[in-house]
């Protein structure tokens, strides 16, 4: 967790950064599915560039909500 929230640190120095998001099967177990969107979420706080992952569909609506929550709009439509 710690390698994806100080991901910034590279783009301070002016690299991009690439994130590939674990499974984490010890920390999920059965519910591994979950795990790459969260590990997104973690990516992108630490200013990620690039995300590799299997959960495409999934991790593209983290970035959906993370988006709207940046540009100040409401997650939930009314």
């Amino acid at each position: 967790m710690h390698i994806f929230l100080n991901g910034f640190r590279l783009r301070a120095l002016g690299w991009p950064v690439c994130q590939a998001l674990p499974h984490a099967f010890e920390c999920f177990e059965d519910e591994v599915r979950v795990a790459e969107p969260f590990f997104a979420v973690l990516a992108l706080l630490g200013q990620a560039s690039l995300l590799r992952t299997h959960e495409i569909a999934k991790v593209r609506g983290v970035l959906r909500a993370m988006e709207l929550v940046r540009a100040g709009g409401d997650i939930i439509p009314r």
